[in-house]
């Protein structure tokens, strides 16, 4: 449960600020220096009442405009505004990051994750580097992954608005043993690390599923294409153009509900903004996302692995934001998240590349790292992709304005729109196993 890289692991996820997650890592840092400056005797009263504020209404310091400037937690660490304004990974975030020295690392390693944990990402990135490239033959031997029904703080088998059962808990699994057991193992030269090398619990069907490698062998990346009238299927768009097309206002940014996130409540003494899978029913009314939706599957469909989405965008402005997300709808009409993924094109070209504006008007084929997930579509539901511009306050808003986002004072309206016809196809690859 741990970031692969400080930048693109913790501060920015596709080029987005994690504004909801550092909103409140820096202010608990901030507060804690206040304590530190308090005992050395300075007088911090001014501060602390500040902190009061902020801590009544975190809502109205995220909404600040302009966001480097934010109320209370831009005003005690100097690293709010230099995290705010690194879009580029440099030598800053290098200094910090172990990303680009694992292979150093002549240790077995356990690595332990949530579905819905923010650090998900960097959890099987950790495990995949290092078992390929760990600087020892029994390092890379030695590697192991777990992955249950958890957020970063729970690992109770339930989350957000669903239960897994006992048999998806921590202690069902008796993790705690398979960490001793580990420990144990990997300081002993001679012995032989346990268990399986990969162990990853399946959502939807009750169980947990062993491979030997992750991805997981026998994999079939099956292809999901958006289309027309809201259609999900596996059949790709023959249409000569088709596309679809939504307003983004930042003023009034589609909503964080659940996902893989580090934040606790929401509006109105809401729970939203908590991990999890929520049902997304509660979006309905909102025309700022467009949403693709599968016949209701004949059979069961069971996704384990990496999933990412290809989309061809384009824009009336000179950036935009990507936001989609994996939804499980039920056949009572249930609609629960399960993964999602952002991208912000003005940082298409990837962390290390200078911010680019787009053009408005041309389409850019772009491919969003959702991460992954293991879940069990049972026969009867619908596989659905939900594509919006924003998930706030889980990230930073765009205002439209090109790159330098964190200085703007105003935000102007988008639209963006999503092509799904012949030659500009736009569809989710899902890591399909077979059924036992």
């Amino acid at each position: 449960m741990t970031p692969d890289d400080y930048h693109s692991g913790l501060a920015y996820r596709g080029g987005a600020f994690a504004l909801g997650q550092l909103t409140g890592w820096f202010t608990l840092k901030s507060m804690q220096t206040l304590l530190h400056r308090a005992a050395r005797g300075e007088d911090v009263r001014e501060g602390m009442q500040k902190l009061g504020r902020h801590s009544k209404d975190s809502f109205a310091t995220m909404t600040h405009l302009p966001l480097s400037d934010a109320p209370f937690v831009s005003e005690v660490l100097p690293s709010w505004r230099r995290w705010l304004m690194s879009g580029v990974r440099d030598e800053y975030w290098d200094r910090m990051s172990f990303g680009g020295r694992r292979d150093r690392i002549a240790v077995p390693g356990l690595h332990v994750g949530g579905w819905f944990d923010l650090f998900l990402g960097g959890t099987l990135d950790n495990f995949r580097t290092l078992r390929l490239g760990a600087a020892t033959p029994r390092a890379r031997d030695g590697q192991r992954l777990v992955v249950g029904p958890w957020s970063h703080v729970d690992q109770t088998g339930t989350v957000g608005e669903l239960s897994f059962g006992a048999v998806g808990s921590a202690l069902a699994l008796g993790l705690e043993r398979i960490e001793t057991d580990f420990i144990a193992a990997a300081i002993d030269a001679d012995a032989e690390i346990p268990g399986p090398r990969v162990n990853v619990f399946v959502m939807g069907s009750g169980r947990w599923r062993s491979a030997d490698e992750w991805p997981i062998p026998g994999t079939d990346w099956q292809r999901w294409y958006l289309g027309a009238e809201g259609t999900l299927c596996e059949t790709r768009p023959v249409d000569a153009e088709s596309s679809t097309d939504y307003l983004f206002d930042p003023n009034d940014p589609t909503p964080t509900v659940g996902g893989q996130t580090l934040m606790t409540g929401g509006r109105d003494g809401g729970v939203e903004w908590a991990p999890g899978p929520r049902d997304q029913r509660v979006l309905d009314d909102r025309a700022d996302i467009v949403r693709f939706t599968s016949a209701p599957l004949r059979s069961d469909l069971e996704v384990v692995g990496p999933i990412t989405a290809t989309l061809h965008v384009s824009t009336d402005a000179t950036d935009a934001d990507v936001v989609v997300r994996l939804i499980d709808v039920w056949p009572d009409g249930r609609a629960m998240s399960i993964v999602s993924g952002v991208l912000r094109l003005s940082r298409r070209e990837g962390p290390e590349a200078a911010a680019r504006a787009v053009e408005p008007g041309v389409a850019h084929r772009i491919e969003i790292d959702m991460w992954a997930t293991g879940q069990l579509f049972r026969a009867g539901h619908s596989v659905r992709v939900d594509v919006a511009s924003s998930s706030f306050p889980e990230f930073d808003r765009n205002g439209g304005i090109g790159p330098h986002t964190a200085d703007a004072t105003t935000l102007t309206s988008a639209t963006q729109r999503i092509h799904h016809d012949a030659g500009r196809p736009s569809f989710i690859t899902l890591p399909v196993l077979p059924t036992d």
